[in-house]
Order: C-alpha cells, then sequence, then structure tokens
C-alpha cells in the first residue's frame, strides 16, 4: 500500500512539473466580424498600467509586430487605422509545495518532510479593438512559469515562440 502511494505521490508531482512548464494559451473573437477588412494597426497603452522596462517593452512589442506583419497587418504610428492593439504584461509569485523536500526524494515514509516554494507566473495579454466599431474584436493571453535562471539574451527568441503560438489563430476562419 505504500508503495502504491509512493509511485501515485510522484506520478502526480511529475505531472504537475510538467504542466506548471508548458505555456497556457487561449485566444477569442467577436463573432460576425470580417477581420479581412483589418489591414493596419496602431499601437496604444492601457491607461493606468504599468509597463515592463524599456528593453523587455521593446522586446515585447517587436515579437507582436512580427507576427502581425506575418499575418498581412501593417503597422501605423500616425494617422488612422484599423486596429488599436494594446497589451499588458503581469508576473505573479506562487508557492508551490513538495512534498518530498526540495533536496531530493526519501522513500521512508516516517521521514518524508514538504516544503514549500515560491514560483514566478507570467501572463501577457493582448487586446485589438476595431476603430470604426469602437469595440475590442480579438483578445488573447499566454500564461507561463519564468525560470529565474533564464539568461535575458534569449527573451526575444523565447517571447517570437510564445507570440507565434498565441496568434496562430488569427485571423479567425470567416463564415461563407
Amino acid at each position: 500500500m505504500r508503495t502504491r502511494l509512493i509511485v501515485l505521490a510522484i506520478i502526480v508531482m511529475l505531472a504537475a512539473a510538467i504542466s506548471a512548464t508548458a505555456q497556457a494559451v487561449t485566444s477569442n473573437f467577436l463573432k460576425g466580424v470580417n477581420f479581412a477588412n483589418f489591414k493596419t494597426y496602431k499601437w496604444e497603452r492601457v491607461a493606468d498600467k504599468k509597463y515592463p522596462e524599456a528593453e523587455l517593452d521593446a522586446k515585447v512589442v517587436r515579437a507582436i509586430d512580427s507576427q502581425l506583419s506575418q499575418k498581412g497587418l501593417t503597422k501605423v504610428t500616425e494617422g488612422p487605422s484599423d486596429l488599436v492593439v494594446t497589451y499588458q504584461l503581469a508576473i505573479d509569485r506562487e508557492e508551490v509545495w513538495s512534498p518530498f523536500g526540495g533536496t531530493g526524494y526519501r522513500i521512508n515514509m516516517e521521514s518524508v518532510k514538504s516544503d514549500v516554494g515560491v514560483i514566478s507566473i507570467g501572463t501577457l495579454a493582448l487586446d485589438m479593438y476595431d476603430t470604426a466599431g469602437k469595440r475590442r474584436v480579438w483578445t488573447g493571453s499566454a500564461i507561463k512559469q519564468i525560470d529565474p535562471k533564464r539568461d535575458p539574451a534569449n527573451d526575444q527568441e523565447k517571447l517570437n515562440k510564445a507570440m507565434a503560438k498565441l496568434l496562430q489563430k488569427y485571423p479567425p476562419p470567416s463564415k461563407k
């Protein structure tokens, strides 16, 4: 019986570890909108929101710009645009419980200890607004555990991959 509990605990921990490092992406769009009509976009900041430091902000914008360009949208800095694009970035800290402690596994059930650690979870939310209709037509978010030992030099590559995944279903299929 003890062996089964130990094996079950290990399986649950491995499943949690795998899912914690995977990136969760969601998106949604306003039904009935013809996305083929959108050709241009412009960046705007969400009022009263804090943005990351300039270097990371530029990397995020560059990753999104690259994907939107591949989707056929042209960025404009002045004059009217079909879409307004905004993003927000948040980092939360969550406690994680490890039933076997942080230093290794102890199989003897009498000596099992538990540790609580802290992980950082990053969430990037991307929204697109139809300027003519003054309404949000597309929204998406990407959530991922942030590695505290990450190499900032790899941030752009990881952001590019994350934004490709986030915008994979943009534009939504049009109904015929």
